[in-house]
């Protein structure tokens, strides 16, 4: 009997060790993060001399693609280091696209800024291989963009469209027409008022005035038979 206990013994010290040994084994490989390149480009930026809040900028992220999944996503980081994430779909979308023979995730985000200030954008990805133990991760900014109030329009000067000079039928005598617009620091010129019938024959010099006022400033347009000018 001694002898049955002790085989007994050593079979269950041999399935401890057995089971400690493939409980080892189970949990596998440490998983391992491996670098990946993210080309990030701001694609609407250029297209404004100064940004405003309220104004919108798109910006573009592509990422050779890895494995079969991933997950990204974009963040907005002000000038005192807070971030907020954008919305998926809402406010960025990612698609597989084909970028110069590779696929790759192509990622476009909006950005619009509720109040002045310097801002950056950072995008991120993880893609993973099925159950594979390797992730390929990467991130990238963009350089600072710099959001500025909006300005009131103010009004830069004045031009003359439509002008015109007709001789009368005595010969002598000329006059003008035209229409007054004043140039605006932004948006479309606006339009001041029209003049008519303005006699180009003051003292055989051809030449006459005509005064529009705007904003407490007197503009003196001089208009001959050649043309206009701001004096």
């Amino acid at each position: 009997m001694k002898k049955f206990k002790k085989l007994g013994a050593a079979i269950l010290a041999g399935a401890l060790v057995l089971s400690m040994g493939t409980g080892v084994l189970a949990k596998g490989p440490a998983p391992k993060e491996k670098p990946v390149e993210v080309a990030l480009s701001v694609t609407s930026e250029q297209e404004f001399e100064v940004i405003y809040v309220g104004d919108e900028v798109k910006l573009q992220a592509v990422t050779p693609k890895h494995g079969s999944s991933y997950k990204d996503g974009w963040v907005v980081i002000n000038e005192n280091g807070k971030e907020v994430a954008l919305e998926k779909e809402e406010d960025f979308e990612t698609l597989l696209i084909e970028v110069e023979g590779v696929n790759s995730y192509v990622s476009t985000a909006k950005f619009e800024a509720q109040e002045a200030g310097t801002y950056t954008l950072k995008y991120s990805i993880d893609m993973a291989a099925g159950k594979s133990h390797v992730t390929f991760s990467g991130n990238e900014k963009s350089d600072e963009i710099v959001v500025k109030d909006q300005e009131a329009a103010y009004i830069t000067g004045v031009k003359v469209e439509n002008y015109e000079v007709t001789q009368q039928r005595q010969g002598v005598n000329y006059r003008a027409a035209g229409d007054i617009y004043f140039t605006m620091s932004e948006g479309e010129n606006q339009f001041a008022q029209s003049f008519s019938n303005v006699v180009l024959n003051n003292g055989n010099s051809y030449t006459n005035t005509v005064e529009v006022e705007a904003e407490g400033q007197t503009y003196i347009i001089t208009v001959t038979k050649k043309g206009w000018s701001l004096n």
